[in-house]
C-alpha cells in the first residue's frame, strides 16, 4: 500500500507509521506482561480495596505469612460462584502450630481469626475445625472482614490451589 497516496505529505506519512509501530509495541507489551501479572478485582467485603496486582508466576514454596494470595475455595459452597477465584491473607503456613477453640482461630499462639455462626442473611455456617500443625502445602487464609468467607468455613488452601500473590492493592 502507498501511504503517499493516503495523506498529504511525507511528514504525515511518517506519523502514521510511528503510531502504527508504538501502537504494536504497546500491545505486545501488554501481551508479556499478562502472562506475568493480572488484575484482581475483588467484588465482597473482604478487603476495603477492590482491586489488586497479582504476579501469576510466582515460586510457590516462597509463601508467607501474611501475603495476599489469589486462589480458588477448596470447597463447592453458596458463597463464591464456581470457578471465581478469591483473595485472602495468609495468616498461617505449613508447620506453624495451629488452634481452634470454640470460633477463635490461633496461629502459634496468636489469634487470627473469629468465625461467625451465621452468614450475613442469618442462615447458620458451619465452620472449620482443626488442631495441630498445619499440613505441607496447605495454609490457613482469612479477609480483613470479621464475615468474609474464608478458611473459617472451608479450611485450608492448598498450593496447588493458588493462582497468584498479590503486589498492590487499590
Amino acid at each position: 500500500m502507498n501511504f503517499s497516496k493516503l495523506f498529504n505529505n511525507q511528514s504525515t506519512t511518517n506519523q502514521v507509521i510511528r503510531n502504527i509501530v508504538i501502537i504494536g509495541i504497546f500491545f505486545s507489551a501488554g501481551s508479556v506482561l499478562a502472562n506475568y501479572y493480572g488484575v484482581h478485582f475483588n467484588l465482597s467485603n473482604s478487603f476495603k480495596e477492590k482491586v489488586f496486582i497479582v504476579k501469576k508466576q510466582f515460586d510457590p514454596n516462597k509463601i508467607n505469612r501474611f501475603d495476599l494470595i489469589s486462589t480458588y475455595p477448596p470447597i463447592e459452597n453458596n458463597y463464591v460462584p464456581k470457578g471465581e477465584k478469591i483473595i485472602k491473607q495468609v495468616v498461617c503456613v505449613p508447620g506453624q502450630s495451629f488452634v481452634t477453640r470454640g470460633a477463635d482461630y490461633y496461629c502459634d499462639g496468636h489469634r487470627v481469626a473469629i468465625a461467625q455462626n451465621k452468614d450475613s442473611k442469618g442462615k447458620e455456617i458451619a465452620r472449620f475445625n482443626f488442631t495441630g500443625v498445619v499440613p505441607k502445602d496447605n495454609f490457613f487464609i482469612v479477609g480483613d472482614n470479621p464475615k468474609s468467607y474464608d478458611s473459617r468455613y472451608f479450611g485450608f488452601v492448598e498450593r496447588k490451589n493458588i493462582t497468584g500473590v498479590a503486589l498492590w492493592r487499590f
